[in-house]
C-alpha cells in the first residue's frame, strides 16, 4: 500500500537553555504562579538564586522553558508549590520535551537523579500546567 505522507514543518526540538547549567544541581525550592490548588500557570524549579521556569502559553497550551533569575511579577506572585515539595533537596537529572500530534511542545518530563528515565511530566492543557508522576509498569 502506498501512502503519501507529507510531514508538517518541524518546530525546533532543542532546549532553549544549556541543560548543563542545572544537571545534577540540587533543587532548593519550588515556586509557582497558581490558583492556590493545583492549577499552575508557571512553575519555577529553584537552584539557589537562579531557576528553570516551566510555564504554559495560555493560548496554545505549549510548554515554555526559560532559565535565569526569577523576578517577582506584578500581577501573579510566586507562591510555594506545596504539591511539588518532594522535589526540594533532589538533584535535577535528565529532561525531555514532548510534542503532540499537532506539532506543539505540550509536555516537559524530568528525572530527579541520574536516572535515564523520567519521574515527572509537566503537561500544558486547558490553559494551565499539571504535573504527573511517571512510574514503571510491572507484570501482575
Amino acid at each position: 500500500m502506498d501512502i503519501d505522507f507529507v510531514p508538517p514543518e518541524p518546530k525546533p526540538t532543542w532546549l532553549p537553555f544549556d541543560v548543563d547549567l542545572i544537571q545534577d544541581r540540587i533543587i532548593t525550592a519550588v515556586l509557582a504562579q497558581h490558583d492556590g490548588v493545583n492549577r499552575w500557570w508557571a512553575v519555577a524549579l529553584m537552584f539557589g538564586s537562579d531557576a528553570l521556569v516551566i510555564e504554559v502559553d495560555r493560548d496554545t497550551d505549549e510548554v515554555l522553558l526559560t532559565y535565569g533569575v526569577v523576578a517577582e511579577p506584578e500581577e501573579e506572585p510566586w507562591l510555594p508549590a506545596n504539591l511539588l515539595s518532594e522535589f526540594i533537596g533532589e538533584p535535577f537529572g535528565w529532561c525531555w520535551l514532548g510534542r503532540n500530534s499537532q506539532g506543539y511542545v505540550d509536555s516537559f518530563s524530568i528525572s530527579l537523579s541520574d536516572q535515564v528515565w523520567p519521574d515527572f511530566c509537566f503537561i500544558g492543557a486547558a490553559s494551565s500546567l499539571t504535573c504527573r508522576r511517571l512510574s514503571q509498569m510491572s507484570a501482575p
